[in-house]
């Protein structure tokens, strides 16, 4: 078990990135939120990046341009690139490797069999084949009531870290679109819906899933596996 409270004795390492880029709210607010665990350092692309999945910059790696920081005391570096290539850039060019990456906040849920096509879920996921504890954070909405992520987010981050997902694979946590006072809770080891690709069925979604919790007004809370370490994943269970 990851004892939290000892690392950030010892100053927590982070990395954040997403595939909103660089001026997005949501990255601000995880960097914001991020700041009271550890050292945070912000590697974001330059531009909107959602899509993108694990896709990256063959030949010469993106380089990291450091830009004026994002919030106050946060180091920011733009890159231009993909989210993958914000994970890759720092490693190929020297940074020393952090003890967790943040990917988010997404404006938009990723959820359901639709996390194949995300960004952030990408550069989370890239994070991990690299044997970096990540955690993809999203919430439902382009023009988001960041109530909730306040009330929630840190506690949840404490949670995951004390419990990484295990070899591969990432946590991912996706915010429902309502404000703090009508969130009913956190649902833990959810599962994706595996019918839903970005457009809804006219039958909603199947039930006791991400997608299920999230029309509920519940953050959901559930590990992804990489094809890369999927046969040795076993889940860690936090429910």
């Amino acid at each position: 078990m990851y004892n939290i409270e000892r690392k950030m004795r010892m100053s927590l390492s982070v990395w954040i990135t997403n595939d909103d880029g660089i001026g997005s709210e949501g990255i601000k607010k995880l960097a914001e939120i991020a700041g009271r665990l550890g050292d945070v350092t912000v590697f974001a692309p330059d531009g909107p990046q959602s899509g993108k999945s694990i896709s990256l910059t063959l030949g010469e790696r993106p380089k990291p341009m450091q830009v004026h920081e994002i919030i106050e005391g946060v180091p920011s570096f733009r890159i231009k690139g993909t989210p993958v290539d914000c994970v890759l850039g720092p490693v190929v060019y020297g940074y020393d490797l952090p003890d967790l990456i943040l990917s988010g906040i997404n404006l938009g849920y990723n959820a359901g069999a639709a996390v194949i096509y995300s960004g952030t879920v990408g550069a989370a996921m890239h994070g991990a084949i690299l044997g970096i504890p990540s955690i993809a954070v999203s919430i439902g909405s382009e023009h988001p009531d960041f109530t909730g992520v306040d009330a929630y987010l840190e506690e949840i981050l404490k949670k995951l870290i004390e419990h990484p997902a295990g070899k591969g694979s990432i946590w991912n946590v996706n915010f429902p679109s309502c404000p703090a006072e009508e969130i009913k809770g956190t649902v833990y080891d959810v599962v994706p819906d595996p019918q839903w690709f970005g457009y809804l069925r006219k039958n909603g979604p199947m039930e006791q899933t991400d997608l299920a919790y999230l029309r509920d007004n519940y953050i959901s809370v559930g590990p992804l596996t990489s094809i890369v370490h999927g046969k040795q994943h076993n889940p860690v269970k936090l429910g």
